[in-house]
C-alpha cells in the first residue's frame, strides 16, 4: 500500500503492521538475552517533545518513580525537532538492550510512520510497553470571545485555528473537524501548546484546538480562556464542559484523545519488559501518579494485550478517517 510523504505535500496511508508480539505490541520483543539482570547502568528516556509541555511533564514523573522502582538513574532527553520524527526515529533504532527508551504520544506510534514515508522508521521498528496516559481533546476560545458553544463555534467561518506539527495526531483530528463539517477556517502552525495559547490571548488567532495539559490548564483556572467541549469528561477537573460525544459533533481522525505510552525498540527481551512492567504498575500506586492518571483520565495502566488492543484501535480509527 503506497504511502505518501509529508514533505511532498501528501498525506494518506495506512501502512499495514503487526500489532501484536511478545513483551509489547507493535514490533515483536523476545529479543536476545533474558534481561534478569537489568537495569545494571542508568537509563536514556528518548522525550520527543520540548521542555515543560504535558509530555514531558508526564515523562519526567514517571522517570522520577521509575528510577525509584528500578534502582536506577533515567536520564530524560527532549528531542523536539521535526515535530517527533527525530526522537521517534531514534527510539526505533536504538539498541534493543531496554537501555534507551521513550515516552511517547499517538503521534509517535500510531501517525508518523503512517503519514510519512521519509521518517525513517517504521511502526514495527517500536515496540510499546504500556499505556501511561490518555488526555482529551479540547476546543477552547479566549474568555472575553463572543463564542459560547460548540454550536456557535461550528456556524462561524473565517476564523483562525492554532495547532501545531504536520504529524501531531490533533493536527490530523482538526483537519478531520474542518472537513467533516466544512468550515471555511484557516489553521495557523504553532510550536506547541504554550505558543497556541499565547497566539490566542495575543489575538493571532480565534480558536486553539489541543489534548488538555498544564498550560492549558492553568488558563482555563485564571479565566483566560474558555473550553467549549471536550473529548472526554473533565468535569472534575473543569465543570461544565461538554463532550464532542454528547454535542453530536463528528468529524474525528481517531479518537478525540490522545494517548501516551511508554515505548523501546523492537525486540527487547521479555525479562526487560517484564522488569519495566512491574516498575510501572508500582509507580501507578504512587501519590504523583496516581494524582496525574486521575487527571488523565487513565485509571490503570494497560500492558500486555490490554495495550496490544488500545494500539490495535488506534490505528483502525486512524486508518478509516486519513485514508483517502
Amino acid at each position: 500500500m503506497q504511502r505518501k510523504s509529508l514533505a511532498a505535500g501528501g498525506l494518506t496511508i495506512v501502512m499495514a503492521v503487526g500489532l501484536s508480539g511478545c513483551g509489547g505490541v507493535l514490533g515483536a520483543g523476545g529479543g536476545a538475552g533474558d534481561g534478569d539482570d537489568y537495569p545494571s547502568k542508568h537509563i536514556e528516556l528518548i522525550v520527543p517533545a520540548s521542555a515543560g509541555g504535558t509530555t514531558d511533564v508526564q515523562a519526567r514523573l514517571w522517570a522520577s518513580c521509575l528510577e525509584d522502582e528500578l534502582g536506577e538513574s533515567i536520564v530524560a532527553i527532549n528531542q523536539e525537532t521535526a515535530h517527533g520524527v527525530t526522537g521517534g526515529r531514534n527510539i526505533a533504532h536504538a539498541n534493543p538492550d531496554g537501555y534507551t527508551l521513550g515516552f511517547v504520544g499517538t503521534a509517535v506510534v500510531s501517525v508518523i510512520p503512517v503519514v510519512d514515508d521519509q521518517a525513517g522508521y517504521a511502526a514495527e521498528d517500536l515496540q510499546v510497553v504500556a499505556q501511561t496516559g490518555s488526555t482529551p481533546d479540547v476546543v477552547y476560545v479566549r474568555a472575553d470571545s463572543p463564542i459560547d458553544s460548540m454550536e456557535e463555534l461550528l456556524g462561524t467561518s473565517g476564523l483562525k485555528a492554532g495547532q501545531y506539527g504536520p504529524t501531531s495526531a490533533t493536527r490530523h483530528r482538526l483537519d478531520a473537524l474542518i472537513d467533516v463539517n466544512s468550515l471555511s477556517w484557516t489553521v495557523v502552525p504553532f510550536e506547541s501548546q504554550t505558543a497556541i495559547l499565547q497566539g490566542l490571548l495575543r489575538g493571532d488567532i480565534e480558536v486553539g484546538y489541543d489534548s488538555i495539559g498544564a498550560p492549558l490548564l492553568e488558563q482555563a483556572r485564571s479565566g483566560e480562556i474558555k473550553i467549549l467541549a471536550s473529548g472526554l469528561d473533565i468535569k472534575t477537573i473543569i465543570p461544565d464542559v461538554p463532550t464532542f460525544e454528547s454535542l453530536g459533533v463528528e468529524g474525528f481522525a481517531g479518537p478525540s484523545s490522545a494517548s501516551f505510552y511508554l515505548a523501546g525498540p523492537a525486540g527487547m527481551p521479555d525479562g526487560v519488559t517484564e522488569r519495566l512492567e512491574g516498575a510501572l504498575a508500582a509507580c501507578r500506586d504512587s501519590k504523583a501518579i496516581s494524582a496525574m492518571t486521575e487527571v488523565l483520565a487513565l485509571p490503570e495502566i494497560p500492558m500486555g494485550e490490554e495495550v496490544a488492543d488500545v494500539v490495535r484501535e488506534e490505528f483502525v480509527a486512524y486508518k478509516e478517517q486519513l485514508s483517502p
